[in-house]
């Protein structure tokens, strides 16, 4: 085997691909200094899998890659292939030729590859073991190596001898073996413990499985009868909603009757309103006709007062003509009564004498005046008898006329009224049929806001539905998750209540104490310190941590019992365990010259004073935990323990401890589940909560 070739392409100074050819023998590179040699030797070491920059003489991986120049830019990749002549088969390989390439970009990514099949830095070192080729070998070596050879120790020699005899390879191999064995060795522990634990679980379990067995089919019925409960529903609803048709097609049916119907009084009430409307014009004009009859009436009278007027002078005038006639006829009569005298005397005086007819003549032209008057007189009357009588005819006439007024008068205010009656009927009946419209309004309404109810209950009915679809749906995985949650917390309650039979956590020789010797009443023990206490849950953590193991201790009356106890752990080889005996037990107590620190900000109290105990054994509470401080954070707790001079035990409520002399201990706790003192807390909250599921 020998190198064939060699191509490199941007590493360091070699921007352009470049590739050199070798041959079989000795080939020699020659140049003046920073022609690149030595980057040739980089380039093999780079390739063949050097980690170490410093040895390639850079400060980071970027170094190898082209930087550029003056004339050419960066490059953005480093790239460097060898390739070996194998025709010997030296390289385990079933190829001729084996070509090794390592390729990086500025971006951090390298990629390995062997015959251009990606590949791991790994695979490239195992490939040149035993061959005196890679990145552990000497087939390169550079300047100032071969003193550092000469003047390296013997191990550093015997390194090199191994290579050069072939055996890295194994030791290599030896190394990983062990590192394999030992990870094995670990990974069967670990299974140990795990089938260890699954064969304390296996009993638990299959009663759980036979419960969930149970569960479900205790599920599937309740599905079935939920389905069953569902149909009957949606059967119940279905027969519902066929009845609700029906009494929607009968609202129909009522609602356009009572639409025709008020359509009809709508019409009838227009014809009404037209009639009223006529009416109100006829009676508009009878009125008018009134007002002028009433108009010409009251003329009429007028006149009739002004002829009665009239016929009352008229009266007096035939009173005083009566009287004048009177006066005329007795003074005709007079008249007469002297004529004939005259004629008598004229008579007389024709037969007298002569002389007297000149008196004759003056009394006959006094007679025919007399009778001129009397014809005057006459003719007066008879004109005044005229005039009366025309009077009277004129007065009958107005009164025949004022009593046609007054009958038609009467017909008009009888007509009034009968306009008036009528009036009030149409309007009586103008207000039934608008009281029957409001009403069939206000049931038309009625039976539209029915109707629209009764859609909306429709759609109400099938929303109720899928509203009962999906409750049903919610309601199941609402149960079968509180199923689950009570499935579960009834698995950890007996898992905590096994655990706490089966005193797991306690120490072998606790639990061997508790189970055989304390349990038959061979011994006498008042109990474990963690099932003595009662701790608040804030405080858990930090009274467990600040107790450590002593929570595993027992307590016991006498020292007496406690020497029993260890006599019969060392006799039954069932381990160690540590014993409070209440008759030697000395309380240590916080001394009071650090009483003051109690009030200081953060500080919570005297661990004793936090946490209670069984009644009788406060000596036990303490003597454990009377001399601890607990305070709320580490800050709280380092400047305390500055103040009490690193003289205290404080613990915080995370866990984390100050000890006397300055040492701290803390950090994260694994979440396994609540510890021996809130074993029993932890079973009563799931009790509580099983109870409210």
């Amino acid at each position: 085997m020998y190198l064939k070739s060699l191509e490199i392409h941007g590493f360091k100074s070699f921007a352009d691909k470049t590739k050199l050819e070798f041959g079989p023998g000795i080939t020699c590179i020659v140049g003046p200094n920073g022609s690149g040699k030595s980057k040739i030797c980089d380039a093999l070491r780079w390739v063949l899998g050097e980690q170490s920059i410093k040895t390639l003489r850079g400060a980071k991986l970027e170094d190898v890659i082209f930087n550029g120049s003056e004339s050419r830019k960066p490059l953005g990749m480093a790239a460097v292939t060898l390739v070996f002549d194998n025709a010997s088969g030296l390289l385990p390989l079933a190829f001729d030729e084996v070509t090794v390439s390592r390729r990086v970009y500025r971006s951090g990514e390298s990629e390995f590859l062997i015959n251009k099949v990606p590949c791991r830095l790994k695979d490239i070192q195992e490939l040149f073991h035993d061959t005196g080729v890679g990145k552990e070998a000497f087939a390169i070596i550079g300047q100032g190596q071969i003193d550092a050879i000469l003047s390296s120790r013997p191990e550093e020699r015997r390194a090199l001898f191994e290579e050069a005899a072939g055996i890295i390879r194994y030791r290599n191999r030896k190394i990983e073996a062990a590192r394999k064995l030992e990870s094995t060795s670990a990974n069967l522990d670990r299974l140990q413990d795990l089938l260890f634990e699954i064969e304390q679980n296996l009993p638990p379990l299959k009663e759980e499985a036979e419960k969930a067995r149970q569960h479900l089919e205790w599920s599937r019925e309740l599905e079935a009868l939920e389905i069953s409960l569902s149909c009957l529903d949606l059967e119940k609803m279905s027969l519902e909603r066929v009845k609700v048709q029906e009494q929607e097609k009968e609202l129909e049916k009522r609602l356009w009757e009572l639409e025709a119907n008020h359509a009809l009084l709508t019409t009838r009430w227009e014809e009404s309103k037209l009639t009223k409307q006529n009416l109100e014009e006829q009676l508009g004009k009878l009125q008018e006709e009134l007002y002028r009859r009433q108009k010409e009436l009251s003329q009429i009278q007028g006149e009739i007062t002004i002829a009665k007027d009239r016929i009352v002078s008229v009266q007096d005038r035939e009173v005083q003509l009566h009287e004048e006639q009177k006066q005329n006829e007795a003074k005709r009569a007079q008249l007469e009564e002297e004529c004939a005298k005259l004629q008598q005397e004229y008579d007389l005086l024709l037969a007298a004498s002569t002389p007297q007819e000149e008196a004759v003549a003056a009394g006959e032209s006094q007679l025919l005046t007399y009778r001129q008057e009397l014809a005057e007189c006459r003719e007066r009357d008879n004109r005044l008898k005229e005039n009366l009588f025309d009077a009277e005819q004129k007065v009958v006439t107005l009164n025949n006329k004022q009593l046609e007024l007054q009958f038609e008068l009467k017909n008009l205010k009888q007509q009034s009224l009968k306009l008036k009656e009528n009036e009030g009927t149409l309007e009586r009946h103008r207000q039934e049929l608008q009281e029957q419209l409001e009403a069939n309004e206000v049931k038309l309404s009625e039976y539209r806001e029915r109707l629209v109810q009764m859609g909306q209950a429709r759609r109400e009915n099938s929303d109720t539905q899928q509203k009962i679809h999906q409750l049903l749906g919610d309601l199941t995985k609402e149960l079968q998750l509180l199923s689950q949650a009570k499935h579960g917390i009834s698995s950890r309650i007996k898992v905590l209540e096994e655990m706490k039979e089966n005193l797991e956590g306690y120490q072998a020789g606790v639990r061997n104490l508790l189970r055989k010797p304390v349990a038959q009443g061979e011994l006498s023990i008042l109990g474990v310190v963690g099932e003595l206490l009662k701790v608040p849950s804030q405080y858990e953590r930090a009274v467990e941590t600040a107790l450590g193991s002593a929570v595993q201790n027992l307590v016991t009356e006498t020292d007496e019992d406690a020497q029993a106890a260890i006599q019969w752990l060392k006799k039954e080889n069932a381990g160690r365990a540590t014993f409070l005996p209440l008759n030697t037990l000395k309380p240590r107590l916080l001394a009071k010259e650090y009483h003051p620190l109690l009030g200081e900000k953060g500080v919570l109290g005297v661990a004793s004073d936090l946490v209670e105990i069984v009644p009788g054994l406060e000596k036990v509470l303490d003597y454990l935990l009377g001399n601890i401080i607990v305070v709320r954070d580490l800050a709280t707790g380092r400047l305390l323990a500055r103040k009490s001079r690193y003289s205290l035990k404080i613990v915080t409520l995370d866990g984390d401890i100050l000890f006397p002399g300055g040492s701290l201990t803390g950090g994260s706790h694994k979440n396994v589940g609540s510890g021996l003192l809130g074993r029993n807390r932890e079973i009563g909250e799931q009790k509580n909560q099983l109870r409210k599921l």
